[in-house]
Order: structure tokens, then sequence, then C-alpha cells
């Protein structure tokens, strides 16, 4: 299965063989910036972050969404 992972150091997407990576192999030069990054497999256990909702007021409101509070300001 082919993963992306970010570049450490100039959050380029470097893609690659999820069967492939071992400890051995997991730092490689950016194809991106050439800096010597570290990669790694997206968590599977992470529910996706809620985007805020753009606020129509003009006045700030304040906005709950499953624990993460987000303060919209127009």
């Amino acid at each position: 299965m082919i993963v992306k992972c970010s570049c450490q150091h100039c959050d380029g997407r470097i893609e690659f063989e999820a069967s492939e990576l071992t400890e051995e192999n997991s730092i490689v030069p950016c194809p991106h910036c050439g800096a010597e990054t570290k990669l790694s497999l997206p968590e599977q256990d992470t529910p996706p972050i809620p985007a805020p909702q753009p606020s129509s007021q003009s006045s700030q409101t304040e906005q709950h969404t499953e624990g993460i509070k987000w303060v919209l300001r127009a």
C-alpha cells in the first residue's frame, strides 16, 4: 500500500510503500529539499480534526465540537 507523510523540514509530501518501511530505512533524503527526514506511517486511530464553520455573525461566537472549543471571529 502506498502511503504519504510530510518532510520534517520543508513539509513536502513523500510517497512510499508502507510494507517496505523498516527502522533501518526510515531516514531518507527528501526528494523536495534534500534534507534527511524520517518516514512515518499515518496515524490510524486518530479521528479527523473538524474544520471550524464560517460565521455569518459579526460578533465572536463559540462552537463546541467533540471536546474541541472553536472561537470564531468575523
